[in-house]
C-alpha cells in the first residue's frame, strides 16, 4: 500500500479502466477487459474504498467486496432506479454486479449508489438520496472493525452513455473521537451522541460534483448517536502505552463543513459526560479525522482538605464531577443523569477512617472530630477542642470508597512571602503540622507534617507520641541499620498490575503502595509501566528526558490539579520557591532549619523524614527534612532534602514516587478559565 494512504479511512471505488487509481494501490485491472455482457459492471476496489475492512497491512486496512453487496442505477427513463448484485465465493478487490432485472439501458447516462436502498429518485439530474441511516451507528474496538458502520458511507457514481466501468466517489467522510479511562476505573460507554449545527441524516440531493444538500426532518436530523455493540458496554479502561488503541466511536457524516459540534457521552452506569469543539470541523469524503485522545478524569468535591480551627465548623463539597483537563485540573463540570438532572451516588454516607490528635499515640474516636455527616453532597464536620488530623471517606451504598478528604484541625497557618526566594506565599507549616516550634523528638512531634506519597491526594500518620526511651535519631545510626519508626494507622502492599494505578489508590486511601522495582513507582498497571515518561498528578510540567536542577528550578509554576492534597486555595510547593542555601538563606536548628523567607524572619522547616519506598520504616523523623516539591523529573521526583551537612533540591533513586514525605502548600496563583475544548481534528 502506498504510504500516503495509510490511516485513511476506505471508501472510494475505483474503476478497472483507472489504471493510474489501481496501479497507485498495486492492484492494476486490464482495460481491456471483455464483457460477457453489456449490462454487467465490473468494478475494482482501492484500499481507499468501501465496505468490509480487512486486516491490517502497513496500516491501512484493505477493502473488499462480499457477497450481496447491491448498487442501483438510474437513469433519465428509469428515475427510480435498477438494483444490481454482485455474488461472491469469498471477498474480493473485484466483483462482477449484474442486474437482479431488465438493466439500466447503457446508451443513456446513468448514475450509480451504494448501498442501493438508499437511493430513492433521480430529478433534472439529481439523486433523491436517503441518509437516515446516518442517524443511529455502532461502534467497534478499532477502525477495522467497524466494518457496521462503514457500510453507511455513501457511495456515488456517473457513469456517460455507453460505458460499463464506473467510478464510485465518497459522499460521507468520518470524524473519530477516543476516550481513556487512565485512572483505570473499568469505565465503560453505552452511547456517544454527536449534535452538530448541520442536518447529519434526512433526505438530500446529490447533484453531478456530489455536492449534498439535505433537507432535515426535524431536530433529530442535527444528530448521530454510535452505540455500543458489546453487551454492558465498551471498555474504555487503557494505559498510556496502548492509548492510541483506546476505543474510536467512529462518526460517518456527509461531506460538509460544521460547526459548534457537541459530544454526549454516557455511560452504562447512567452517568453522563460532554464535550464540545468551538472550531469548525470540514468533514472530506473518504477521510477520518480523529481527535486526540481524551482522558477522562472523576472525582469528588473542589478540594481534597480542610483546615479548621478547633471548635470551628465547616462543609466540604463532595458532589461528583469529571475533566477532560490533560492537566487533571479542577473545571468545576458536573456529572450528569441522562434526565439532565445531577449524578449522584446512590446511599451516599461517609466513615472516619481515623483521628489523631497532638501528642497522641492511636486513633481515638471523637478526639479530633466532633461531628461529621453528609447532607445532599455536602460534608458537614465539626471540630472538636484538640488540634489533630483525621481522614474521612465519602462511601457509596456499597461501601465502596468514592473519594476522601483530610481535615486538618490547627490553628489558622501564617502566610508568609517568601520574597527571598522566589516570592512564593508558602503556608508557615507542612501540611498537617499543628505549631511551628522546634522538633524535639521527646516533646514536640506535632511540628512534622502528615506524610504523602508522591501524586498521591490522601496523607498517611504515625504516632505523634515522644520516640521511645534511647531512640536513635542520628545519621550514622540510620545508617547503620538503627531506628525506624512503622505506624498502625496504615497498611502496605507492593504495587502489581491491579493495584498500581488511580482507581485503586482512591478506593483504599489508608494502604501504601509500596515500589516493586526501579524507579519505585506506586503506580503501574493502568497507569502504565515502570519506564518512561511521567504523569503530572500535582501539576508540573511532564517529563519525557531528564532535567537538570538547574533546569526544573526555572519551570513556569504549576497548577492544581484534583490529586492535590492541600487546602482550597493552595497548593503543593514547587521546587523552585525551596531554593535554599545553607549560610545564606537558611540556618541549621539541629533538628530542621530556619529559613530566613524574606531576608530577615525566619520559618522554621521540621524534620519530617522520608517513608521508604519498598520498606514500611519511616526514617529520619526528627533528624532530617525531607520534603515533596511538586516538581518532578524524569523517573523521579524532586525532594527538598536538609540535615546538618547542607540543603539540596535533589532528585534520588532513594526517593521513588512511592516513598512518602511531608508538603508544604503555596497559594494558588490567580486561576484562569480551565474549560476543556476539543482540540483540531487531524487526518488518520
Amino acid at each position: 500500500m502506498q504510504k500516503e494512504m495509510k490511516n485513511r479511512i476506505v471508501f472510494l471505488l475505483v474503476a478497472t479502466c483507472c489504471a493510474a487509481s489501481c496501479a497507485k494501490e498495486g492492484k492494476i485491472v486490464s482495460s481491456e477487459e471483455t464483457f460477457v455482457d453489456y449490462q454487467d459492471l465490473t468494478c475494482a476496489i482501492s484500499s481507499s474504498s468501501r465496505t468490509t475492512l480487512g486486516t491490517e497491512d502497513n496500516g491501512v486496512y484493505p477493502v473488499v467486496w462480499k457477497d450481496a453487496d447491491a448498487i442501483k442505477l438510474f437513469s433519465d427513463t428509469e428515475s427510480s432506479g435498477r438494483t444490481y448484485t454482485t455474488a461472491l465465493s469469498e471477498n474480493s478487490a473485484i466483483a462482477v454486479f449484474s442486474p437482479d432485472e431488465a438493466g439500466v439501458p447503457v446508451s443513456q447516462k446513468r448514475y450509480a449508489l451504494y448501498p442501493a436502498n438508499r437511493g430513492i429518485a433521480l430529478s433534472d439530474g439529481k439523486l433523491n438520496v436517503d441518509f437516515s441511516d446516518l442517524r443511529n451507528q455502532v461502534v467497534h474496538t478499532s477502525v477495522a472493525n467497524n466494518a457496521e458502520n462503514i457500510t453507511k458511507a455513501l457511495l456515488y457514481s456517473i457513469a456517460e452513455a455507453g460505458e460499463t466501468n464506473l467510478v464510485f466517489t465518497n459522499l460521507c467522510g468520518s470524524i473519530s473521537l477516543k476516550l481513556n479511562d487512565y485512572q483505570g476505573f473499568g469505565a465503560r460507554v453505552h452511547s456517544v451522541r454527536l449534535v452538530t449545527d448541520k442536518a447529519i441524516s434526512g433526505t438530500g440531493l446529490v447533484d453531478a460534483e456530489g455536492n449534498i444538500v439535505l433537507c432535515p426532518t426535524g431536530a433529530e436530523s442535527y444528530s448521530a448517536t454510535v452505540v455500543s455493540h458489546t453487551a454492558g458496554g465498551q471498555s474504555i479502561t487503557r494505559n498510556p502505552a496502548t492509548v492510541n488503541a483506546s476505543t474510536s466511536f467512529l462518526f460517518i457524516l456527509p461531506a460538509n463543513t460544521y460547526n459548534n459540534l457537541e459530544f454526549t457521552i454516557t455511560m452504562e452506569d447512567g452517568r453522563v459526560f460532554s464535550m464540545s469543539s468551538a472550531r469548525q470541523v470540514t468533514v472530506e469524503a473518504g477521510v477520518n479525522k480523529g481527535y486526540p485522545v481524551l482522558q477522562l478524569t472523576t472525582y469528588y468535591g473542589s478540594a481534597n482538605c480542610l483546615m479548621l480551627e478547633p471548635g470551628q465548623s465547616g462543609q466540604l463539597d463532595i458532589a461528583p464531577y469529571y475533566t477532560f483537563n490533560s492537566d487533571y485540573t479542577y473545571e468545576n463540570r458536573r456529572v450528569l443523569a441522562g434526565d439532565g438532572s445531577y449524578w449522584v451516588p446512590e446511599g451516599l454516607n461517609s466513615e472516619i477512617l481515623w483521628e489523631l490528635a497532638e501528642k497522641a499515640d492511636a486513633s481515638v474516636s471523637g478526639s479530633v472530630l466532633a461531628t461529621c455527616s453528609v447532607e445532599g453532597t455536602n460534608l458537614n464536620v465539626k471540630a472538636a477542642s484538640s488540634e489533630g488530623n483525621a481522614l474521612v471517606a465519602v462511601k457509596d451504598a456499597s461501601g465502596t470508597v468514592l473519594w476522601s478528604f483530610h481535615i486538618w484541625v490547627t490553628d489558622t497557618p501564617a502566610d508568609l512571602a517568601y520574597t527571598a526566594i522566589n516570592g512564593g506565599i508558602l503556608q508557615d507549616r507542612d501540611l498537617g503540622a499543628t505549631n511551628t516550634d522546634k522538633c524535639d523528638v521527646s516533646k514536640n512531634l506535632d511540628c512534622i507534617g502528615l506524610h504523602y506519597q508522591w501524586g498521591r491526594k490522601d496523607p498517611f500518620a504515625i504516632s505523634r507520641a515522644a520516640l521511645p526511651a534511647g531512640a536513635k535519631t542520628g545519621s550514622a545510626d540510620f545508617n547503620a541499620g538503627g531506628f525506624a519508626q512503622t505506624s498502625s494507622f496504615c497498611t502496605s502492599t507492593t504495587a502489581t498490575d491491579d493495584n498500581g494505578n488511580i482507581a485503586w489508590s482512591i478506593k483504599n486511601p489508608t494502604v501504601r503502595i509500596k515500589g516493586s522495582g526501579v524507579p519505585y513507582r506506586w503506580y503501574k498497571g493502568a497507569q502504565g509501566t515502570n519506564t518512561g515518561e511521567e504523569l503530572a498528578f500535582w501539576g508540573s510540567k511532564v517529563k519525557t528526558t531528564w532535567e537538570t536542577e538547574a533546569e526544573a528550578l526555572a519551570e513556569p509554576n504549576g497548577v492544581k490539579t484534583v490529586y492535590d492534597p492541600c487546602p482550597a486555595g493552595y497548593k503543593v510547593t514547587e521546587a523552585k520557591f525551596m531554593n535554599f542555601v545553607k549560610g545564606t538563606n537558611a540556618v541549621l536548628a539541629s533538628p530542621g532549619y530556619n529559613v530566613k523567607y524574606d531576608g530577615t524572619n525566619t520559618n522554621y522547616w521540621a524534620p519530617g523524614g522520608i517513608w521508604e519506598h519498598n520498606t514500611d520504616n519511616l526514617r529520619f523523623r526528627g533528624y532530617r527534612v525531607c520534603t515533596w516539591t511538586a516538581t518532578g523529573n524524569l523517573n523521579y521526583p524532586i525532594c527538598l532534602y536538609a540535615f546538618s551537612s547542607g540543603i539540596y533540591i535533589q532528585t534520588h533513586v532513594n526517593r521513588g514516587r512511592a516513598s512518602a514525605c511531608p508538603v508544604r502548600c503555596r497559594k494558588e496563583d490567580s486561576k484562569t478559565d480551565t474549560t476543556t475544548n476539543l482540540e483540531e481534528p487531524e487526518d488518520e
